[in-house]
């Protein structure tokens, strides 16, 4: 946790949208967010050009499941 999303975690509307709206029922984790980010320019993605991640715990594909 960081000091910026500590409060986020402990606010009882947060916590509920993370359990209703996100797909993982959960925040990230700082370094799950961090592994996102070095991933594509670690030396195993060597052949990976210009990448979109959504890194958001399937909220992008619950909402493209109900168009």
């Amino acid at each position: 946790m960081t000091r910026s999303t500590i409060p986020l975690e402990h606010h009882a509307q947060v916590a509920r949208f993370a359990r209703a709206d996100i797909p993982a029922s959960r925040m990230a984790q700082p370094v799950e967010i961090a592994r996102c980010v070095c991933c594509p320019f670690s030396d195993e993605a060597s052949y990976v050009n210009g990448p979109s991640l959504a890194a958001d715990g399937g909220v992008l594909a619950r909402l493209a499941s109900r168009v």
